[in-house]
């Protein structure tokens, strides 16, 4: 397998993992979060945003925009 066969496979499948983790109940992130862990989990959506954009990557740029957004009316509503 090439390098870039490689890249796609890993990213399909952290995609799904995360997929996965999101849908289930266990894993869902409480309502109730702190202004710092809304900060650290939107900087952390920004750096994986960056990382997309960089690799053209934009179905999951999309994913990562809708994830930032909830989060920025979160902290708006803080």
């Amino acid at each position: 397998m090439k390098t870039e066969d490689l890249d796609y496979l890993a990213d399909m499948i952290s995609l799904n993992i995360i997929k996965y983790f999101e849908t289930t109940p266990l894993f869902k992130p409480q309502e109730s979060n702190t202004e710092e862990e809304l900060l650290a989990d939107l900087a952390r959506l920004m750096t994986l945003l960056s990382a997309y954009e960089t690799k053209q990557e934009y179905q999951k740029c999309d994913i990562i925009k809708n994830k930032i957004k909830l989060i920025q009316n979160k902290l708006n509503k803080l």
